[in-house]
């Protein structure tokens, strides 16, 4: 059963070989390709003895038991020449391009090759509805070719779809692959305390173009009930210390009183402090939220103490990667990447920092999992202190 997590066509370029390639059906997040083929064994029969006439010595006669050629409608085909086509295909890898399929294939193996998704290279499935579960040798033949190229072929009438599932599965799911836990970082801190998040807000004279921002955009995406608390729903958070003391840092600075007070109630600290129960912590939002806060945003957030020295478990690219991030950057990713755990961030710059280095490197080495806020949320905060701040973040991140 073909999951679909997204449902569109699309044309695929392979960089490097400048190749086109169409994709019917793009699933898992951007990492299944699949192709869908109406074609029907006539259809490659008929394929398959054109390539072997083509392939023919041009400056032999063609008086024999063979191909007569008006237009694939008008071509008659008998055993000899099937045998003999078979043979092309199979043996003479310059007429695989002459059918179609097998070309196409070949033009998304080029692009899949030239993509990475998630640190991988995409899969590629080809359906074939109109060919039998048992086709004839001459058939089989070419389906082996696809399968040389690494795609996985099916065959055969597709079974009736079930139209509740195909609806509940055909919009992707932004967060079908997080991970139980969830390791939070500081950008992701900030947008769950912060007034932007949780009330209107009024603008002031004094407030920066990426406040003024967010400020539409809240009013058009509430973020926390469309994105964050779905996401975060059901689940275990823990964020690490580095994490959690710029976080503090920053509120301390800038962060209003109701943002402190959110602070408070979100974060457990490492210390004596006595730990609440979450459905207090989340009555204690709901003091200072103008949405319903939902029962299943398990909280405190728990902060982990993660020493980043020791990564030679992880792939070569780490160490490159280490060099690049500063160290509370390190922190966070380098503890999801550790422990296996989903990393939620809106530093798309950072991220993509990451994703370009792996990737980057030889094989298929794989990175951290990271799920990626496409926006942000800053504190509101006071204007006092908030040029010192600006200069610290700019230092850390």
């Amino acid at each position: 059963m073909l999951r679909l997590g997204g449902l569109h066509k699309a044309l695929l370029l392979g960089h490097a070989a400048h190749t086109c390639a169409l994709v019917d059906i793009v699933a898992q997040d951007g990492q299944q390709w699949i192709k869908v083929s109406t074609v029907t064994e006539t259809r490659l029969l008929f394929e398959l003895a054109k390539a072997e006439w083509e392939g023919a010595d041009s400056d032999s006669d063609n008086d024999g038991d063979g191909l007569l050629v008006d237009g694939l409608a008008h071509a008659s085909i008998n055993n000899e020449t099937l045998a003999n086509s078979q043979d092309s295909v199979c043996q003479n890898k310059n007429d695989d391009e002459r059918v179609e399929i097998i070309r196409q294939v070949q033009d998304l193996h080029k692009a899949a090759l030239a993509h990475k998704v998630h640190y991988k290279h995409p899969s590629v499935s080809v359906i074939l509805p109109k060919i039998s579960k048992e086709p004839p040798a001459e058939i089989s033949c070419i389906l082996d070719t696809i399968r040389s190229l690494g795609a996985t072929v099916h065959i055969g009438p597709l079974a009736p779809p079930d139209f509740q599932f195909a609806f509940s599965n055909i919009a992707p799911n932004p967060f079908a692959n997080l991970t139980s836990i969830l390791n939070v970082d500081c950008t992701i801190l900030l947008a769950l305390v912060s007034d932007l998040s949780h009330q209107a807000t009024t603008p002031e004279p004094w407030f920066n173009k990426a406040i003024s921002r967010q400020i539409e955009l809240e009013k058009q995406e509430q973020l926390l009930p469309s994105t964050l608390w779905p996401a975060m729903a059901g689940k275990d958070l823990v964020c690490t210390k580095e994490a959690a003391r710029r976080m503090q840092e920053i509120v301390d600075t800038i962060g209003t009183e109701s943002e402190r007070r959110r602070t408070d109630l979100l974060i457990l600290l490492p210390g004596p402090t006595q730990e609440k129960a979450s459905d207090a912590l989340r009555r204690g939002f709901a003091e200072l939220s103008n949405y319903a806060i939902p029962s299943d945003w398990i909280l405190p957030i728990r902060v982990v103490d993660f020493n980043v020295h020791d990564i030679s478990h992880l792939p070569p690219a780490a160490q490159k990667v280490k060099q690049s991030l500063t160290s509370i950057n390190q922190s966070v990713f380098f503890y999801g990447w550790t422990t296996g755990l989903s990393t939620l961030t809106s530093n798309r710059t950072v991220a993509k920092q990451i994703e370009g280095i792996v990737e980057g490197e030889e094989g298929e080495q794989v990175g951290p999992k990271v799920w990626l806020c496409a926006t942000a949320r800053s504190l509101v905060g006071k204007e006092k202190g908030r040029r010192d701040l600006i200069r610290m973040v700019e230092e850390e991140f």
